[in-house]
């Protein structure tokens, strides 16, 4: 497969109808991401269809682009202790030590993002593709790392 060749066959599709600001999101019906540890949780718009990739170009770029930098980021945040989990969809439930919470993405925000979380700490959304470096740094700092794994 090339870099931007479509990989979205291996992901299951999960899609909201109608999300809004002002719908509310029945929790019960959101998948559930246990986190025991420093978690960075990549998370991505899932398209209903190969021709809303067709119709556009840039959310396949964009999903592309976040699974290729993904693939390595994944391996050094694991080298240095923190889970790397992927999750389809913009919407899901996290249970730690301080119970469940429930994650929904803003719908004007871009259309991948990573979610940072460790159990007993606020949860952490950033928005748009990050370099392996950058995400890394970003993770470092906010789980209190001192660059040592």
């Amino acid at each position: 497969m090339g870099r931007h060749s479509p990989f979205f066959v291996q992901l299951f599709v999960a899609v909201i109808p109608g999300l809004g600001a002002a719908q509310q999101v029945e929790p019960s019906s959101l998948p559930v991401i246990t986190v025991e540890r420093a978690t960075v949780i990549a998370f991505w718009t899932v398209p209903a269809s190969d021709a809303a990739l067709i119709a556009e170009p840039t959310l396949a770029m964009a999903l592309d682009d976040q699974q290729y930098y993904w693939a390595e980021t994944r391996g050094r945040l694991t080298e240095l202790g923190i889970a790397a989990l992927g999750q389809p969809g913009r919407s899901f439930r996290i249970r730690d030590n301080l119970g469940e919470r429930v994650f929904v993405a803003p719908p004007d925000s871009a259309v991948v993002g990573y979610l940072l979380v460790a159990p007993g700490k606020e949860l952490k959304a950033i928005y748009r593709v990050h370099y392996p470096d950058g995400l890394v740094t970003v993770a470092r700092s906010f789980f209190g790392f001192d660059g040592r794994p």
